[in-house]
């Protein structure tokens, strides 16, 4: 396999390539996307080709398994959206967050929960690390509900993000991961 790429069924999950700007784009102009993010929604091409040179800067400055990947239906060829595994921002514990960022027209298709799957597979088989975190807004209710199929536990605490918003912290242990599989 590819240096840092990972595959599931349905997916692979790959670092960003040049010509991933137009998907990106899709994925960072839809309003309710920015919305969870808080951020502006990207109304040029030249936004998504920008990113894209942030996210494979990124990508290789992660050491594996963690990155910043393209999340791409195998079928289609098609990025319907980015799934993060890196160190939570500013935080000084040295704990890594797994998250996905999906198109709206990916919403409701198990994308999030396939990806989040595999990456918390992949962090537990090739670090020692001994949890993994995911951050959510307390108003985004559709990511709360990929983090409980997902197995990561609100762990009834709020992790300050440097932009400023209080988020609700969500975790799964190493023991808890290998008791389910």
């Amino acid at each position: 396999m590819p240096d840092k790429v990972i595959e599931t069924a349905r997916l692979i999950l790959r670092p960003f390539r040049a010509e991933d700007a137009e998907d990106l784009f899709g994925i960072y102009s839809g309003a309710e996307v920015a919305r969870w993010l808080q951020r502006p929604a990207m109304t040029q091409m030249s936004e998504a080709e920008e990113a894209v040179a942030r996210f494979q800067s990124r990508h290789k400055a992660l050491a594996r398994p963690n990155g910043l990947y393209a999340v791409q239906v195998r079928e289609t060829g098609i990025v319907v959206g980015t799934g993060l595994l890196q160190p939570l921002p500013s935080d000084q514990q040295g704990r890594v967050e797994v998250g996905w960022h999906l198109a709206e027209s990916a919403w409701g298709c198990g994308y999030a929960t396939e990806a989040g799957k595999a990456m918390i597979q992949a962090h537990f088989e090739q670090t020692q690390q001994e949890a993994v975190y995911a951050i959510i807004m307390p108003e985004n209710v559709n990511s709360q509900a990929v983090a409980q199929r997902l197995q990561l536990l609100d762990i009834k605490e709020w992790f300050s993000h440097p932009i400023g918003l209080e988020l609700m912290l969500f975790r799964q242990t190493r023991s808890e991961w290998e008791s389910a599989r």
